[in-house]
Parts: C-alpha cells; structure tokens; sequence
C-alpha cells in the first residue's frame, strides 16, 4: 500500500491530531489526496481545503487564518466583510423583537411571526399585523363618556373603573363616537389618533391617561363646528322666456327674443355652533349668516319677440338685489346622556332678512310701434 492511502498517512491529516508541519507536508506532497475534512479531492481547490485547519493548533502557531469573525462571506476560500444590509420592509414595529418564527402554508402563504418586548406581529407581504392577546375588554356601559379632554393639551384621561392596566400596557380604541364635526372627538382630536394602540400611565385604579398628537380644541364635553360655502356661476344663457305655458309648449325649441345678458350668481353661507354635552344639560349656541347677490349684466328680454320693446334691467351694484339673511340660536334642553323618560327643550331664536331690490324696466327703439311711449320706468 501506498503512503498516501496508508492508515498512517489518514491518522496524519487528522483534523483532531494534525499539526501545521503535517499539515504543510500534505499539502505539498499530496495534492491528489482527499481532504480529511470535506472528503473532497484536494487537487481541485487547496486553498478551500485548507481553510479547514486553519482553526487547528494555537493562534500564534498559524499563518494567516480565520479565528473568529461576523458578518463576512467567503470568496474563493477567503474571507471579506459583507456589502451591506438592504431593508426588509420600511413598515416600523413596536418594540425590540426578541424571536422569530417564519413557516409557510400549504398554499404557499409565507408568514412571519415576531415576538418583541411590546408586541406580538404576524408579517406577511411587508405588513405587519398586531395579534397580541388582549388582557382584558371594556364596552358601554363602562365606556360611555370615559374620555376626558383639556383645552390646549395633548393628554387624554380615560375613566374606566377597575381597569388593571399598568405603565406601558398598551390600549385601543373603537367605536368612538365623533363630535359636531365627522371626523373629530367631542375635544377635536381626529378620530384616527385615537383610535389606534397607543401606550398608558396610570393614574389610578380606575383611570389612566394617553398622549396624542393634536392637542385638543376644547374641553371635556365641548365642541365646535365651522361650516363656510362660496358658489358662483355666470350663466350666459339663452333664457328661455316664454309669455305663457302655451307659447312655450307650441315651440319648444324656439327662442324669440333680441336681448341677451348674463347672470351673475354669487352666495356665501356660513355657521358657527359651539355645543357643550353636561351630565343634565346641554347646550347649542349657533349663529349663521347667508347672503347672495344676483344680476343681469345687460337688460334681459321681457317681450318674448324679437321686436325691441321691452326690458329688464337690475344691475344696480351690490347696494341692491343683495339679499342678507342672519340667524342665531340659543338652546337649552336635557342631557342626551341622562337615562329619563322626560325630555324637555327651552331657547331663543333670531332671524333678519335684509333684502334691498331694484328693477328697471327699459323701452327699447320698437316700443312706440306697440303704443309704448319712449320713457324708462322704475319699480
């Protein structure tokens, strides 16, 4: 039997009894061996082999070597620092995650699940899901009106009796109901900051507090809403005038007239209510204002023919034709809250209406061939 393939020379290339000075024997002397190690022929690629007892004998003994490393990759048998990393997903989580566990369904679903100091998640397509358990769940009655709001500030108390929360504990929202205003709290917080999970400090057994982003308008059952709307629109129709049903039905489709003019239609409403939801009253304070101006820049016809007889002419300025109409209201009346078989309402309501008017009405060239005399009539 050869050296090579002699009991003698397998014990040498040993990687539990080898020493450098064999090993540097065998590598020069026995390319066309097998690796100890791998069992792969060593001719093909020594230098992949060789890492292989690199990590025998002492750190001194060695030449260059591999002793202990991170985050490195191997290229042709040696090895260098990684590239870099490349985020997974841009969606952030909660906490310091402390385990995963990734599987994949019989119907090639594949999910992650991860466990962090805070939060239990399921990963599915770069979107974390929160499934951790809750502890406990309040519903009305022991919600009902549990939300407490400072004028100014960005904490919210919630009264819920026997809560059991601790610092940190995590709480979420649903189902709250909005104020005046869709969208908002009775504070004026948006529903979404609200109703999301968020962490608690307690105050006490029966209430702890929250943080949110927008701090609120008003305070613990006060809200308000503002509503404005601006129309215009300039018609430059034909206006089909017509001096009774039926000339107007006996031709549809046809427009007798010589004058032509545009409309101008401008409206503005606004309102304001401040409402305030006590535990035996409430109270409704509201004022509005509407107001709209229309004209005709040029007279309109008013004679249904194409003969230049008559007229209509309003375009005076916004002192006239301007219609102004303000309201306001004061409410008193019983707490929705209260469980009562009697309800019962008392206030006060205002209303003016300012609405100057003046029309001209104009004689044409025609008119005196209708017996109308060449003078401009006011009204």
């Amino acid at each position: 039997m050869s050296k090579r393939h002699s009991p003698a020379y397998r014990k040498a290339i040993d990687p539990q009894n080898i020493h450098w000075t064999q090993l540097r024997w065998a590598r020069y002397r026995l390319q066309g061996g097998r690796c100890a190690v791998c069992h792969l022929p060593l001719g093909f690629n020594w230098e992949l082999h060789h890492l292989h007892y690199r990590t025998i004998g002492s750190e001194t003994v060695n030449d260059v070597r591999w002793w202990e490393c991170d985050k490195v990759r191997f290229l042709s048998g040696f090895p260098q620092k990684i590239g870099g990393w490349v985020k997974y997903t841009p969606t952030a989580f909660l906490g310091v995650c402390r385990q995963l566990f990734n599987w994949v369904t019989t119907f090639t679903d594949n999910f992650l699940a991860l466990g962090t100091n805070l939060k239990v998640y399921i990963e599915q397509g770069g979107n974390f899901y929160d499934i951790t358990p809750a502890r406990a769940t309040f519903s009305t009655p022991d919600t009902d009106d549990c939300l407490t709001f400072t004028y100014g500030s960005d904490l919210v108390v919630v009264a819920i009796d026997g809560h059991g929360g601790n610092d940190g504990d995590y709480v979420t929202f649903s189902g709250i109901a909005a104020g005046s205003t869709p969208g908002l709290s009775e504070g004026g917080i948006p529903l979404v900051e609200l109703e999301t999970s968020q962490p608690i400090t307690v105050i006490n057994a029966n209430a702890f507090s929250i943080t949110v982003a927008t701090p609120a308008v008003f305070g613990d059952g006060w809200s308000i809403q503002a509503d404005i709307k601006l129309y215009g629109a300039s018609n430059n129709g034909a206006f089909p005038l017509a001096g009774n049903p039926g000339a107007a039905f006996e031709n549809p489709y046809v427009l007798a007239q010589n004058l032509l003019a545009t409309m101008k239609d401008q409206t503005s409403n606004a309102s304001v209510a401040i409402r305030h939801k006590g535990e035996k009253t409430d109270l409704t304070i509201q004022s509005s204002r509407q107001r709209n101006y229309r004209y005709y820049t040029n007279s309109l016809d008013a004679d249904f023919s194409p003969a230049d007889i008559v007229g209509i002419f309003n375009n005076y300025g916004r002192d006239f034709n301007n219609v102004n109409v303000v309201t306001n209201e004061v409410r008193l009346s019983s707490s929705k809250q209260k469980d009562s078989k009697f309800s019962w309402t008392i206030g006060a309501y205002h209303f003016i209406q300012d609405n100057p008017t003046k029309q001209a009405t104009a004689f044409g060239k025609d008119a005196g061939l209708f017996g109308v005399p060449d003078t401009v009539l006011l009204s």
